[in-house]
């Protein structure tokens, strides 16, 4: 009698062990989908904003000689906007940044476009055509690491 109940405590054990198992994977599975998920959702974001920026906003850009920062010019009214990767000292990683100034503005506004638990580790930018950039940035999802790669060409109008 005791033979079999200590048999059935070694198989329940066995049983709860590979149960905690699939748990725990399932959670790996899950943070991994949830990374994926912010990396897919701030690179449809980005796009969206980036693409409406340039289409309906900038007449004229100036790139830095490395690429890594650029510099429109608005025809709807005196402004300019940069946008460039900085650390940001509250997320302790690197961000996209974006900086306006206008006529108007006694100083330039500064805003983070890239949230703090993904890293833009990489930002290089292009001028292939008069009219075009093309955009390629490299984002890290911090909590497992994921990356992905953003890549997009952007036509604006010049005036």
């Amino acid at each position: 009698m005791l033979l079999e109940a200590c048999a059935g405590m070694v198989c329940l054990m066995i049983l709860l062990q590979g149960a905690l198992l699939l748990v725990t994977q399932s959670f790996r599975g899950l943070r991994y989908l949830k990374g994926e998920w912010e990396l897919n959702r701030l690179n449809r974001e980005l796009r969206t904003r980036l693409e409406t920026y340039f289409l309906y906003q900038v007449d004229g850009v100036e790139l830095n000689s490395t690429g890594s920062r650029i510099t429109c010019y608005s025809h709807s009214s005196p402004q300019r906007k940069l946008f460039y990767l900085r650390q940001s000292q509250a997320a302790n990683c690197q961000s996209l940044y974006s900086e306006s100034w206008s006529a108007q503005a006694s100083q330039p506004g500064v805003n983070p476009l890239s949230p703090p638990h993904i890293a833009v580790t990489k930002l290089q930018l292009e001028q292939p055509a008069p009219d075009l950039i093309r955009w390629t940035m490299e984002l890290t999802y911090r909590p497992t690491g994921a990356r992905k790669t953003f890549r997009e060409v952007f036509h604006y109008e010049r005036q």
